[in-house]
């Protein structure tokens, strides 16, 4: 086989599985993020959460910038799960001080439903080890070091 189109094919396979492995962090980080906002709001007396309920260290930046953490919230609006009854200052010091959209559970039970949907999704896809991806794509590696993680994943 001419080494181009071998060459060409090897490039397509691993852009391919990057794309794969990128969309299913993405997915994966927002079911996560849903997953933490709906436990805090159980947690609590008045059902309410914030985005900034998603990391445990309200001082970390999220590794890849969080431009997912919108899509997490507005999910479970969407789902009618949550609805927006207001805003709250952020407490992240990477927010400046900035509003966030204060969210209510509309009801227990359709959330708790929810939350044990998101564990199942979250059991049954987990993101492949390292060793893996390695494996299929040697020289991945050192670009995988460089490649931005949820601190929380």
């Amino acid at each position: 086989m001419n080494s181009t189109i071998q060459g060409r094919r090897e490039g397509d396979a691993r852009a391919r599985l990057g794309m794969e492995l990128a969309s299913l962090k993405k997915e994966r980080a927002i079911k996560m993020a849903q997953t933490a906002m709906l436990n805090a709001a159980m947690d609590r007396p008045e059902r309410t959460c914030t985005s900034d309920d998603i990391s445990g260290d309200l001082a970390s930046e999220y590794d890849d910038g969080g431009k997912w953490v919108g899509a997490a919230v507005r999910g479970l609006a969407l789902a009618r799960v949550i609805e927006k009854t207001g805003h709250a200052v952020s407490a992240r010091p990477s927010r400046h001080a900035n509003e966030v959209k204060l969210c209510r559970v509309r009801d227990d039970a359709n959330a708790a439903m929810y939350m044990q949907a998101l564990r199942l999704w979250l059991q049954r896809n987990p993101l492949p080890e390292p060793a893996i991806t390695n494996s299929l794509f040697p020289d991945l590696e050192q670009s995988q070091k460089n490649t931005p993680s949820l601190r929380w994943a």
